[in-house]
């Protein structure tokens, strides 16, 4: 399950930097006509809202993301419905890419049931599609 949560991570850190660089594509023009470059000093801020919402979004409303959905996997709450507020809140981490260690690290010291802390704390858990259906 590691592998595979690790590949699909991968695949949508890919996906989303691909959005991002679009984004940077199709804006440049504008910015240079207007002359706007200290914009760019604000960048940073769209790539954190775009990463929220594309793990928030996919994860709310299909169960997974691109990554995931490859690799067969699917986040559930373990409570009744996935809700915006648990998605967001599990995907908090994952917001530069790389404090998303530090979640893996902590769930590690405190022996959580979870691979990464913040599944604890949104009580949701991500599962191997393969495994929900033989059961």
């Amino acid at each position: 399950m590691y592998k595979k949560r690790f590949i699909a991570f991968v695949i949508d850190a890919v996906f989303v930097t691909i959005i991002v660089w679009l984004l940077a594509l199709i804006f440049y023009p504008l910015i240079v006509a207007s002359k706007l470059y200290p914009i760019y000093n604000y960048w940073i801020v769209v790539l954190i809202a775009i990463t929220l919402a594309y793990f928030t979004y996919f994860e709310k409303n299909f169960g997974k993301t691109i990554g995931k959905n490859l690799q067969n996997l699917e986040v559930v709450s373990k409570e009744k419905d996935l809700t915006y507020k648990q998605t967001l809140l599990r995907n908090i981490s994952k917001i530069l890419w790389f404090p998303v260690i530090f979640d893996v690290i902590i769930a590690w010291i405190v022996k959580s049931k979870s691979i990464r802390i913040l599944d604890e704390i949104s009580k949701t858990e991500v599962r191997c599609i393969d495994e929900r259906s033989s059961n």
